[in-house]
């Protein structure tokens, strides 16, 4: 039994993986197409634009997604139990997103968005529709990742299809905004079919929800900080610049590092789902043995994405944005150490703070970091555009993590940051050694001569490689375990 839960684990893991990296780098492999032909300014309009329906699908979502997702993975082995809270949580969703709805519209046609954005707006209004009827949470807390991966997998087909088909000029602009909010409104509707099979038919007796209204809102408070901070970043941009290439800049450094970020994201969302379970089975022994595999699975992915996008980065940003988006260059610099940052805080998350019910405390250090993060926008904002939305965004994190990190020190004991990161340091290490010295002793004697897909290429290849020799010759724990598991099963075939 307990080799199936593994192997269902690491199954669950790799759906869950290509579901995180599917829903972000679609927009990554338009995105050398879309920069090129929109341009900076069109850009950072959008990101404006979509910065506001933001706030509105936060609210929408009410925590009501990890919350839901949590209480299913508890009552699962209960058909009759899960289902019933199900349709719970689905007609809180849909109440709360009709009562929005009907805000936003009011909004929007007394022209808060801008007399000339009303059509726009209204079209943008279908991620509000998208996010109050998405039954995501029923699939993350039964951990049947297989559908939505396939689900996610069409949608981005589609979105890639129809953008190159439909957008062929600035004067597309409005078929861009239109293809992203219907596919993204496609997400939940496909998702339909699959929960006549997993859930019992409805009956409207006896459901309960207000108990539901009033226990999300621990888990609404951490969901609405995390996502403020980019939210609020890029409103702020605008509204201090007036710039809309600074919102520009900021937006595409950010879907770089947003890409590894849900990839990652994908091991705590999992163990979201896994841990609560163990917690409810009260097997306290997997659960400790989960933790540290996931802290060596997050340094193994999490360090050298850090230290690889410092090196790459110069010759990436004009390679795949294009020219006019250098000053990407300089924010992803400031950014990447989020990746390791953003992943930590996320995984604390996961497997201590919300199994153990210390969601309150969490969602204070969240805010605090909130509070660091829009008081340092006023400043540097100001003086630095888009470089210090960035700045005010690692401060915050640093912020953030350090203060959880000293919460739990006695039941995830510092050592245990040490024992699990110290390979992966040590492997990135001598692969930063490595990426300098291609930069400073062969591409340095091209002088320029050598394209920026030619060097990074080089840059890339060389530092992967590294790491990798790296790890196995050190005998990396997981790395070894799952290089020994590939083995058995070759054997076996």
């Amino acid at each position: 039994m307990k080799e199936g839960k593994t192997k269902s684990l690491k199954l669950n893991f790799i759906y869950l993986m290509i579901y995180k990296v599917f829903v972000v780098i679609v927009p990554l492999i338009i995105a050398p197409y879309v920069s090129r032909i929109l341009g900076v300014t069109l850009i950072g309009e959008y990101s404006y634009w979509m910065s506001l329906i933001g706030y509105f699908t936060l609210c929408a979502d009410f925590g009501l997604e990890d919350y839901g997702s949590r209480l299913i993975a508890k009552q699962r082995d209960n058909k009759e139990e899960y289902s019933k809270t199900f349709y719970e949580i689905m007609i809180c969703r849909i109440l709360l997103g009709f009562g929005l709805l009907i805000v936003f519209f009011s909004l929007n046609f007394a022209g808060v968005f801008g007399k000339s954005n009303i059509v726009i707006f209204s079209i943008l209004s279908l991620h509000i529709i998208a996010t109050s009827i998405s039954p995501f949470f029923l699939f993350t807390g039964l951990e049947r990742f297989k559908e939505i991966t396939i689900r996610t997998f069409i949608l981005k087909l589609l979105l890639v299809v129809f953008i190159f088909l439909c957008v062929k000029s600035k004067d597309d602009f409005i078929n861009y905004i239109i293809i992203y909010a219907c596919v993204v409104l496609s997400g939940p509707i496909l998702m339909i079919p699959y929960l006549f099979k997993m859930v019992n038919k409805p009956s409207f007796k006896n459901l309960h929800l207000l108990v539901h209204f009033k226990k999300t809102i621990v888990f609404f408070i951490p969901i609405l900080s995390i996502n403020f901070y980019t939210l609020i970043d890029k409103s702020m941009i605008m509204w201090i610049t007036q710039n809309k290439a600074e919102n520009g800049y900021f937006e595409q450094a950010y879907k770089l590092i947003n890409v590894i970020n849900n990839a990652l994201n994908a091991l705590n969302l999992l163990m979201l789902s896994r841990i609560s379970y163990l917690y409810e089975i009260k097997d306290y022994e997997e659960i400790n043995n989960k933790t540290r595999k996931s802290f060596r699975l997050l340094f193994l992915m999490a360090l050298p994405c850090v230290f690889g996008l410092e090196l790459v980065s110069k010759y990436f940003v004009p390679m795949f944005f294009g020219a006019e988006f250098i000053k990407s260059t300089y924010i992803i610099y400031i950014l990447a150490p989020t990746i390791l940052l953003i992943s930590l805080r996320n995984l604390i998350q996961s497997i201590y703070f919300i199994p153990r019910n210390k969601i309150s405390i969490s969602n204070s250090f969240i805010i605090t970091g909130v509070i660091v993060n829009v008081l340092l926008n006023l400043v540097l904002i100001k003086y630095y555009g888009s470089i210090g939305a960035a700045l005010s965004y690692l401060i915050s994190e640093i912020v953030i993590v350090s203060m959880m990190i000293i919460y739990c020190r006695k039941d995830i004991p510092l050592k245990l940051f040490w024992e699990t990161s110290k390979f992966p340091l040590a492997a990135c290490f001598f692969m930063v050694e490595v990426g300098l010295f291609i930069i400073m002793f062969v591409l340095n004697k091209f002088h320029g001569g050598t394209s920026n897909k030619i060097n990074f290429l080089l840059i890339f290849v060389g530092c992967a490689f590294t790491y990798c020799f790296t790890i196995l010759f050190m005998k990396e724990p997981l790395a070894i375990d799952v290089l020994s598991g590939l083995k058995r099963k070759i054997k076996k075939h």
